[in-house]
């Protein structure tokens, strides 16, 4: 008599179909516990980053606005009543007036702090010209705190924009009568403190916000 020959069945019982779902469900519970927010929340950091890119692109064109104060240039022509500040390093809260035309030099001139007193450079002649201006013109275009603007910088919602000055230990102090301030304090209008972010109705908004300061030299 021939032995009979055992015949492998193929597939998986359903014992072990139900062993293998249950070790996949805690591999994948272990996994989800381990990854967290990484996981579930993918998204999250795309939606934060086209954020900050459109505030990004409204606060440049804030700051365009602010670049078009008019601030000394080597070797440029300059008309008579033309008025300057001061280039950052050498800013001393004052603007010059051009009582001589001419061509600037290539070394930014020593300016005068005196009131109407003048200084040559190259072939122009400028006059102290009183205190430079605040920059009221542009807190005045950015708008007022807890609003939303929609205007030429685009949609977004006004956290902070205020004048703001620092004391001996660095801290930050508002100034700005609008905004509760005693008025006559003599750095008003140096320091413009704005702070944005998107309107409540903008698609995707997150809390996200961008900090910039600007500086009357």
């Amino acid at each position: 008599m021939k032995p009979l020959k055992k015949v492998a069945e193929a597939g998986f019982t359903l014992i072990e179909a139900i062993i293998t779902m249950v070790v996949i469900a805690l591999a994948a519970t272990m996994i989800v516990s381990f990854f967290g927010a990484n996981i579930t929340q993918t998204s999250t950091p795309i939606v934060m980053l086209n954020t900050a890119g459109n505030l990004k692109q409204i606060m440049d064109k804030i700051t365009a606005q602010y670049r078009q104060i008019p601030h000394w240039h080597p070797n440029t022509t300059y008309a008579v009543n033309a008025v300057v500040l001061p280039t950052t390093p050498n800013a001393n809260g004052f603007q010059y007036i051009c009582t001589v035309a001419g061509t600037s030099g290539a070394s930014e001139p020593g300016w005068p702090i005196v009131s109407n007193a003048t200084v040559a450079d190259n072939t122009i002649t400028w006059r102290q010209n009183g205190a430079a201006p605040p920059l009221t013109g542009l807190q005045t275009a950015i708008g007022a705190e807890g609003t939303e603007q929609t205007n030429s910088f685009g949609s977004y919602s006004i956290v902070r924009n205020r004048f703001i000055k620092f004391d001996a230990n660095n801290y930050e102090q508002n100034i700005d009568p609008l905004y509760g301030a005693a008025a006559g304090d003599p750095a008003y209008g140096r320091f413009l403190k704005v702070i944005i972010g998107l309107t409540a109705n903008a698609p995707n908004r997150t809390a996200e916000t961008l900090t910039t300061l600007f500086v009357m030299r």
